[in-house]
């Protein structure tokens, strides 16, 4: 007995002794700690981006005056559903908060203009952490890991999980992303720029993005052999 447990008490030294000794002539790949990353499953998940939007460009307008009293434009949307319907949306926010949006371009307006980037990803692997549930956070889903049933259960309660869990408020990441842009300028000087980076469902890709349109839409591409004929 006491030799094997010499033997595996030397067996550990060296492996111990070997990982601090271990060396690499590149970066040893690592992973990021768990974040949570909102999912965009409806369109009223994009009307609580446009609320958010609309507040950040109503303290920006407030804290400048020579904008106070300017109208904003909004550049129109393209043929997507979540451009026609983010369009929509953050002019009635825009316009509920007491601004002035302009059904055409002015002389003197400020331009507020929004972008979607998709992207998507291929043989990505997700180990999700023992106690990963999905809460319900001002209607936009967002994913929490916790360490122990501890933790879980008077989280839940206090966040109302167990009722959601009941309601089918689980989710999961997914290969699609979509990275939205809204910015507001003046004088070609950008007063808002905020970009957000949102999973969606896959089925949902084309309600964002054209595939075919061009600057707007990342894949990782994979080599693929190409046959050439004589002429």
């Amino acid at each position: 007995m006491t030799t094997a447990v010499t033997v595996a008490a030397l067996a550990l030294t060296v492996l111990l002794s070997g990982c601090v000794l271990y060396r690499s002539q590149i970066p040893v790949a690592t992973t990021y700690e768990a974040e949570p990353q909102y999912k965009m499953q409806s369109a009223g998940h994009w009307q609580v981006l446009a609320s958010d939007v609309a507040d950040r460009i109503l303290k920006a307008i407030e804290d400048r005056d020579d904008l106070l009293m300017k109208p904003l434009y909004l550049e129109p949307p393209n043929s997507r559903p979540f451009s026609l319907g983010f369009y929509k949306l953050l002019t009635s926010e825009l316009v509920s908060r007491g601004m002035q949006v302009s059904l055409e371009r002015e002389s003197d307006v400020v331009d507020v203009d929004y972008d979607v980037l998709a992207v998507l990803h291929n043989d990505r692997m997700q180990r999700p952490p023992i106690g990963t549930f999905t809460t319900i956070g001002a209607g936009v889903s967002a994913a929490r890991a916790l360490n122990s049933m501890a933790e879980w259960i008077p989280a839940a309660i206090g966040a109302g999980v167990l009722a959601d869990l009941a309601g089918g408020a689980i989710t999961s990441s997914s290969n699609r992303e979509v990275l939205i842009s809204v910015s507001m300028s003046y004088n070609n000087r950008y007063v808002v720029h905020t970009s957000s980076v949102y999973y969606i469902n896959d089925p949902d890709f084309e309600q964002f993005v054209d595939p075919e349109a061009r600057g707007h839409y990342v894949q990782e591409f994979k080599a693929r052999p190409v046959r050439v004929t004589a002429q």
